[in-house]
């Protein structure tokens, strides 16, 4: 299990069907949105039918969000199956968005995950299904008859934007506000607010603290 944030973690539970999981892998450069198709189906749902023996299709996916849980089936540097195009297959991480529950909610966990692939595997690139192959997928982002009040890619890729900026602009004011009451001198830090502090870090700054309050 890999936590996210306070409230969304991703769940594992890797499948082993060579037919979609062949366990080759190759460096990610992009990340592949999906829809599942299915209007009732949660994640659990989606895994379960990865592994069921019914299932003769080859198609298969890194993660699937719904609006409570986000699983994931293959490792994120192996291939799967998802993209109609062997580069997209080979190099692209594949979300799949649940059709079904809170559309909205699951949009936004589906943000959160993309956030953290982005970060975690320094990808910039998002596309849709539907880029690599013309297939009318995702079609809760791109389908007329689909889209729900508004919530559509441009609205998507918007929010998507939007909660990085304001993520990132915090983290830049703190340092900023840092280095103006001389916590810490290094204007480097600027440039290192997505870095996790180190305990020696935040005793450096205590300490400089404290000789503050002592003068």
């Amino acid at each position: 299990m890999i936590k996210i944030n306070d409230n969304l973690v991703i769940k594992q539970n890797f499948i082993s069907i060579k037919r979609i999981r062949p366990a080759t892998k190759y460096k990610k450069n992009s990340l592949t949105i999906h829809s599942t198709a299915n209007p009732k189906s949660t994640a659990l749902n989606e895994l379960g039918w990865l592994s069921n023996p019914q299932n003769k299709r080859v198609a298969s996916w890194h993660f699937a969000v719904d609006d409570k849980e986000i699983w994931q089936a293959i490792p994120v540097e192996e291939t799967t199956y998802h993209a109609s195009k062997r580069e997209g297959n080979l190099n692209s991480i594949s979300i799949e968005i649940c059709e079904s529950g809170d559309r909205l909610k699951t949009l936004l966990n589906t943000i959160e995950l993309i956030k953290y692939l982005k970060k975690q595997y320094n990808i910039s690139k998002i596309y849709t299904h539907n880029d690599w192959s013309g297939k009318n997928c995702p079609r809760v982002l791109i389908d007329k008859s689909q889209v729900k009040d508004g919530l559509d890619f441009k609205w998507f890729m918007s929010e998507l934007e939007k909660k990085e900026v304001v993520e990132l602009d915090w983290k830049q004011e703190i340092i900023k506000k840092s280095l103006e009451l001389g916590l810490i001198t290094d204007k480097e830090w600027l440039n290192k607010s997505e870095e996790k502090a180190t305990v020696w870090f935040v005793l450096a700054v205590a300490n400089n603290l404290f000789k503050l309050l002592k003068k």
